[in-house]
């Protein structure tokens, strides 16, 4: 009994906000190594990463929905309802074998546990923000780049997401354009938000050796924009190119915290 109310309170309401951080990520990790499978892409080590994946989301989400309620309002649990909600309907089809038939269906339901995921995201952060208020340093700039950076950590997930998608959508009967127009949005937001990034004045020697880094790593995608989006390179290629860049933005987001609470 002791242990079991020792584990409610040692969890924070920062733990929290990381973990459903951690969701956005998560979610589209889990559809990435499902498209992979729809490829028929490096089949064992891809269906245990998908397994891997749906694991941790799930953990977390239990996490979130019997801790969350003794450290947060109504409005914010209700928002993890409506996650969890939507999770189990994009459950039931990464489980299904994996086929271009529902392909469509879980980019969908993907795209809406995202959002789902952000507004638990937003509304935990928010709250946990008030608490905290004459702790932490409210520097808005530092705040905005944060956000800047948890964002590229994403898109980086997106960016392969989308790149193998939009193989198995050239190869599909009824193409969904939609799809190609994801991707190229996802190139331009990750390259804008990059020199955003790399231009601001506060960024320390740690942050900026960070962003021009990443700016190594994308590069190849940024010259050679024609050839990435009609789906020229490797899968091998551009996996590990985004999980380089997905590497930097964790290293970077991890930085402009420590400058927050510093």
């Amino acid at each position: 009994m002791f242990n079991s109310i020792l584990g409610f309170t040692s969890t924070t309401k920062i733990d929290l906000v990381n973990i459903a951080n951690e969701q956005r990520i998560l979610s589209q990790k889990i559809t990435k190594y499902y498209s992979l499978l729809v490829l028929n892409n490096n089949l064992p080590k891809t269906k245990n990463n998908l397994n891997i994946s749906i694991s941790k989301f799930e953990n977390n989400l239990t996490k979130l929905l019997t801790k969350a309620p003794f450290k947060f309002t109504n409005v914010a649990i209700k928002t993890i309802h409506n996650e969890a909600a939507t999770w189990q309907n994009l459950k039931v089809n990464v489980l299904k074998r994996p086929t271009t038939k529902n392909y469509n269906k879980v980019i969908q339901l993907t795209n809406t546990l995202l959002k789902k995921s952000y507004l638990a995201y937003i509304a935990l952060k928010t709250e946990a923000t008030i608490h905290n208020n004459n702790n932490i340093n409210t520097n808005t700039n530092l705040k905005e780049l944060l956000s800047i950076s948890e964002k590229q950590e994403i898109l980086s997930e997106r960016l392969c997401l989308y790149f193998v998608a939009q193989k198995i959508n050239v190869t599909t009967k009824n193409a969904e354009p939609l799809i190609f127009e994801t991707l190229q949005l996802v190139v331009e937001k990750l390259d804008y938000q990059l020199i955003t990034l790399l231009e601001t004045n506060i960024n320390t020697s740690k942050t900026a050796k960070i962003i021009n880094n990443a700016l190594v790593v994308f590069r190849d995608i940024k010259i050679n924009k024609t050839d990435f989006l009609d789906g020229k390179p490797s899968i091998h290629t551009i996996q590990k190119t985004t999980k380089e860049l997905n590497k930097l933005f964790k290293a970077l987001s991890i930085q402009y915290t420590k400058l927050i609470t510093s």
